[in-house]
């Protein structure tokens, strides 16, 4: 039961990624801010290696 609902959540996405519909502006600027900090973050830790 729980599988066949996420399957069709996936097929609605992969439905969603087809469509050629504009993205939200806010949501992807928010998305970008989001991995510079991460990826700032990362760069600020110092390297375990």
């Amino acid at each position: 039961m729980k599988q066949q609902a996420s399957q069709n959540a996936a097929r609605s996405h992969l439905r969603c990624l087809k469509r050629p519909q504009p993205p939200d502006h806010k949501f992807v600027l928010a998305r970008l801010k989001k991995l510079i900090t991460e990826l700032k973050a990362r760069v600020e830790e110092p390297r375990s290696t």
